[in-house]
């Protein structure tokens, strides 16, 4: 195409961020949803703001090792969220939009550098800004690896294709950055030199005995990029490539694996061409056999997609080039190595670039075409018609994705013999406090029985419910089942450890919570239930000692600070009931230092101080409690005790019973403390 000015560039820039921030708009109110709870709202690594470094060194799927996850940056990103906004829905979608809308930016900005027209630059980025499939990855929070990943391997592109005419080495480390961190976001990125490559060969048309003599000077870094990748990997997680023990298509044979893959690749092309009844769990069956209606659909799309790759390779290479973007990109997706899903929409996010770009360039031919005035105006209108669409579903598909219930509703419409969809809709109702419809569609995903980690949960989820109603027996059961389809699960040993603990039998509880530890050490949740154990079993020591772990895992958990209280409180109790009062109240002494507000403490050290025959340091004791409550009215009836009968000391006694009027003590109870008073001094008080 012929080069244009690019004055107007800002002004199709501004359009393109406008339009793409409306489509979302309606996403920023939306809430926490599906595994957001999973991957933020629970992640023990994303409660303290002191646990980065633990949070960038530890897996992405906390608890589901065997996944094989590792990506700190969007790690990064959502304790970056949560450091300047709280643990808010709102920042999080804010953010996600502004990615969305600045790997849009990008989209323009490639488009324009290939093909040096405005028209088709503003057609690309708006068709991939406002396309309906992308909402899953834009309105849905943890969908930002997929904008994270995209926007990195797009700059990474850009700076490579920028050393054009000649080598430049300042941008090829600019690309080489880039493109670790899109590693670092998601494993989908790793076919970036693979694109760099087909550029290379089909755009610039260099020769492949050329591409080889290059290959050191161009390529070969990008692979040690990959490498640099891998070996973190390795170190961190303890992983190379996913082990399939959770993956929907990780025992598919060889024949199965192939007809899913054409499928799949047939079916994303018809998502890009009609994205209407989109789920966020497809119902997607694996099939062995070669005459299936879509298995043969899908060999047509292809080979079509491969005869024009053929044909046309130096007659049109840049959208030739843009074809083999968008299947480049699906190969890290099609299940040649097992992954979480066998289809998604969120996988089309990068591979739809060279869709859209592609669709831009050849919008832009039809308008800028000059053998047909009305040719181009109905082009425009179409164009303009096919923007207004898209537009509309994305705006509607956004409100699907509001909260839980309106999303597994939605799926539940879609895909009900989903196991996955029957957890997530169980789920819901679980939180709302309708334990028995949950149950039974928990039930429903044990029976199911499609998707591991979905029945790993709904027995999880089971156990919880039978737990609340206070079935143990039951409660145990389920939780055994989960151990057994998920070892690594430490959410299950937790639960079961607190069953135990809830039966009195604590010896067992903490064999299940130290399991759960080795799982899941930056969880307070669990220490707290291992102190608990160790409380129930008199060792207070122990527990104290679990509970100060908890604490500088969750600095601000009241509940901690209070068991850890109790904790500190019964190991003095032991001591006194021995006789070694000191003991006693040294431990007192620090309850109080943990939490100063609890009366108990005050009051159990004031017993110490009496039983000592010090109602000097009592009363003092039981006055610092009145500074911090001055309407206690445990520690005004103590003093009164005090003054009365130990001490014999009238007006003291007088004011006290004064203050004991301003307070929320009955009037009897007053009454009854006045005639002790008359009875003791032979005078009204």
């Amino acid at each position: 195409m012929k080069k244009q000015n690019n004055y107007q560039i800002p002004i199709y820039i501004f359009a393109v961020v406008i339009l793409t921030a409306a489509v979302y708009s309606n996403t920023i109110h939306a809430g926490f949803v599906y595994d957001d709870y999973f991957y933020i709202v629970n992640n023990p690594l994303l409660q303290s703001t002191s646990m980065l470094k633990e949070l960038l060194t530890s897996e992405y799927a906390r608890g589901y090792r065997e996944t094989a996850v590792y990506r700190p940056v969007a790690n990064l990103t959502y304790f970056l969220n949560i450091f300047i906004g709280g643990m808010k829905p709102h920042e999080f979608h804010v953010f996600n939009v502004l990615l969305h809308v600045i790997v849009t930016v990008m989209v323009f900005i490639i488009a324009y550098l290939l093909f040096s027209s405005r028209t088709a630059a503003f057609i690309a980025a708006l068709c991939f800004g406002l396309h309906p499939v992308h909402t899953e990855s834009v309105a849905w929070i943890v969908g930002r690896t997929e904008l994270l990943a995209a926007l990195f391997v797009l700059l990474a592109f850009f700076f490579y294709v920028r050393q054009e005419p000649a080598f430049k080495i300042s941008k090829m480390i600019f690309s080489l950055v880039f493109y670790l961190m899109a590693l670092f976001s998601k494993e989908n990125a790793v076919i970036l030199p693979l694109i760099i490559i087909a550029y290379d060969y089909i755009v610039k048309r260099i020769k492949i005995s050329v591409l080889f003599k290059q290959f050191f000077k161009y390529y070969f870094p990008y692979f040690i990029m990959v490498l640099v990748w891998i070996l973190v990997r390795w170190v961190i997680i303890g992983y190379i490539v996913p082990s399939g023990g959770f993956r929907s298509a990780g025992n598919m044979n060889i024949i199965e694996r192939f007809v899913t893959i054409i499928r799949v690749l047939g079916y994303y092309v018809f998502l890009q061409l009609f994205p209407f009844n989109l789920c966020v769990d497809y119902d997607f069956r694996i099939e062995s056999s070669l005459l299936s209606g879509s298995f043969l659909i899908s060999c047509f799309i292809l080979l079509c997609c491969v005869l024009y790759i053929i044909l046309y390779r130096k007659k049109n290479p840049e959208p030739v080039f843009l074809m083999l973007w968008f299947f480049i990109a699906l190969v890290p997706v099609s299940n040649v190595i097992p992954i979480g899903e066998i289809v998604a929409e969120r996988f089309l996010y990068l591979p739809s670039v060279g869709f859209h770009v592609l669709l831009g360039v050849l919008s832009a031919r039809l308008i800028s075409s000059r053998k047909s005035t009305v040719k181009r105006i109905v082009a425009s209108f179409l164009i303009a018609g096919l923007f207004s669409g898209y537009f509309y579903l994305t705006f509607s598909r956004n409100k699907v994705w509001f909260d839980s219930k309106s999303l597994w509703l939605n799926v539940l419409k879609n895909s009900p013999e989903k196991t996955r969809t029957q957890v997530g809709i169980g789920s819901v109702y679980m939180e709302e406090g309708d334990l028995d419809k949950a149950e039974k569609h928990f039930q429903r995903a044990i029976k199911l029985n499609n998707n591991v980690l979905g029945v790993a949960r709904a027995w999880l989820n089971c156990g919880q419910i039978y737990q609340d109603k206070k079935q143990f027996d039951d409660a145990m059961n389920c939780y055994e089942e989960t151990i057994k389809i998920a070892p690594n699960l430490y959410r299950a040993y937790n639960n079961l450890g607190a069953v135990y603990l809830a039966i009195k039998q604590p010896d067992k509880a903490i064999i299940q919570l130290s399991e759960a530890i080795k799982l899941e050490k930056y969880d307070p949740g669990v220490y707290q239930n291992l102190g608990n154990a160790y409380q129930q079993m008199g060792n207070f020591q122990e527990a104290i000692t679990v509970y100060e772990k908890a604490l500088n895992l969750a600095n601000q958990n009241e509940e901690i600070r209070m068991n850890m209280v109790y904790a500190m409180n019964n190991w003095a109790s032991s001591f006194l009931s021995n006789g070694n009062f000191d003991e006693a109240i040294s431990r007192y002494k620090q309850a109080i230092s943990i939490n100063p507000n609890f009366e108990g403490s005050y009051l159990n050290l004031a017993v110490v101080y009496m039983r000592m025959n010090k109602p000097d340091q009592a009363i003092n004791l039981l006055n610092s409690l009145l500074n911090l409550q001055p309407s206690n009215e445990k520690a005004l009836e103590f003093l009164f005790q005090i003054y009365t009968f130990k001490i014999g000391d009238q007006d003291q006694s007088r004011q006290i019973l004064s203050k004991m009027v301003k307070t929320t003590i009955s009037p009897e109870k007053i009454e009854n403390f006045r005639k002790l008073y008359r009875e003791k001094f032979e005078i009204e008080p």
